[in-house]
């Protein structure tokens, strides 16, 4: 039974099985005829399957040759074979084959081949089995060390193959990496203007630089009460009086809504609201970690805290987009895609560009009274009454500054015209009539 289950011979044969009680007679010569041949009517009982022959001397018959879906309709060990011409049983082209199987030393398993060829085939591969140190077993030895070879070769080359494809796969994500850390590295190194927004074009990055430094020069400036040596000139009274009004008139002009953060709130002159950045973490969703940002508002000793991530802050900017109405809001923080937003220097990256744009937000006019902006931001109880306190208030003093076209009178004294620069002292109250009558040509 030794010599492996290696296949040594499989196709198709006709077979046809012999009964013991009917057709089959004892290995006794008395039962049998000198001259004895299966009966005709055995021709009916030859069926076409498919034989395969292990090197265990196993047979299997299956009703098809695809091993996915054939069933197996028998099995057997074989004890012996001879030749069996058929005497006409067989059909034309088929030559026999009478075997014995272990199953039952009277049965007999009658096969017949389709050709001559595939007949000495099965006879070479039924004596290999048989006896493996005939020729046809060495034979048959060496055709499988053969097939060994070949399949490890067809082995080896697919493992390679296999190899080949990690390699490249390994090298282009190496690859792409570097580009992301390269691209991400002149991103860093970009300046305001050469960087490409991630929502935009450099025309929108201009247009907001622009209006960033436009802010930045405006904290610069002193209010209009307030006059430096560079506005004033010690050539002549005359002069003083041009260069002053000509600079007070362009601040007037000049819209609520490109005013500093520091003087400008709600109603264009609202409460001094200053953001702080707090702290930043990481929260985990799922496979994925996201920056988490937390900024307080501070208005004189009280302070609300509040804590977003990137995608809250934007889903939270797009909604007051939508519902306010007081002016176009500032530009939000781009997405910057391609580099990695969780290490900590980018978190802080991240955090001052968030600081600068909620700076920006609340010196919008009326976006601090803004109910919408309230409820977004959590803001309630004392902070917001304090607002509202505050607002109310600063509406009285900015009408009252709008309606002579010029500062408040509790400016810094220095800012009357007829004050000259070498004088630290206050102007009298007595000489205020003089600057008012000087201010009437320009306000017809």
């Amino acid at each position: 039974m030794g010599g492996g289950s290696w296949i040594v011979q499989e196709g198709y044969l006709l077979c046809r099985h012999d009964k013991p009680a009917a057709n089959a007679p004892t290995n006794g010569s008395a039962t049998r005829p000198p001259h004895w041949k299966p009966p005709l009517s055995g021709s009916k009982d030859l069926k076409e399957l498919y034989v395969v022959l292990a090197m265990n001397r196993k047979m299997e018959f299956f009703d098809a040759s695809d091993a996915a879906t054939r069933s197996r309709v028998d099995s057997a060990y074989i004890q012996g074979f001879c030749g069996w011409d058929g005497d006409g049983l067989l059909k034309v082209d088929a030559y026999g084959l009478e075997l014995k199987v272990e199953r039952n030393a009277r049965s007999r398993m009658y096969l017949a081949a389709f050709n001559r060829v595939d007949l000495e085939k099965w006879c070479r591969g039924f004596m290999a089995v048989l006896d493996p140190q005939s020729a046809a077993g060495e034979e048959v030895r060496r055709e499988r060390r053969k097939v060994k070879k070949e399949e490890k070769r067809l082995q080896e080359e697919r493992e390679e193959k296999i190899r080949k494809w990690k390699e490249k796969k390994a090298k282009m994500l190496q690859e792409e990496q570097d580009r992301l850390l390269a691209r991400e590295e002149e991103i860093n190194n970009m300046t305001p203007l050469e960087r490409v927004d991630g929502l935009g074009n450099t025309h929108d990055i201009q247009g907001n630089l622009a209006a960033i430094l436009a802010v930045q020069k405006k904290e610069a400036t002193p209010p209009a009460g307030v006059s430096s040596d560079e506005d004033v000139s010690s050539d002549s009274d005359s002069d003083d009086g041009t260069s002053f009004f000509g600079q007070s008139h362009k601040i007037e002009a000049t819209s609520p809504k490109n005013s500093s953060p520091r003087y400008t709130g709600a109603g264009g002159a609202g409460p001094n609201v200053v953001v702080l950045y707090t702290s930043s973490a990481l929260r985990n969703e799922g496979k994925k970690s996201v920056g988490v940002f937390t900024f307080t508002l501070q208005f004189g000793t009280m302070e609300h805290s509040f804590s977003f991530t990137y995608s809250e802050f934007e889903e939270t900017h797009t909604r007051l987009s939508s519902a306010f109405s007081g002016g176009p809001l500032p530009k939000f923080p781009s997405k910057h895609r391609l580099r990695n937003n969780t290490k900590p220097e980018n978190m802080q990256k991240r955090a001052q560009e968030f600081r600068l744009y909620l700076q920006q937000l609340v010196a919008v006019p009326g976006m601090l009274s803004s109910e919408r902006f309230q409820f977004e931001y959590h803001i309630d109880g004392a902070f917001a009454r304090a607002l509202a306190n505050d607002q109310g208030s600063n509406k009285i003093v900015s009408n009252g500054a709008q309606t002579n076209g010029r500062p408040p009178r509790n400016s810094d004294p220095e800012s009357d015209s007829d004050t000259s620069i070498d004088t630290p002292k206050p102007i009298p109250r007595q000489k205020r009539p003089e600057s008012t009558a000087s201010i009437t040509p320009l306000e017809e």
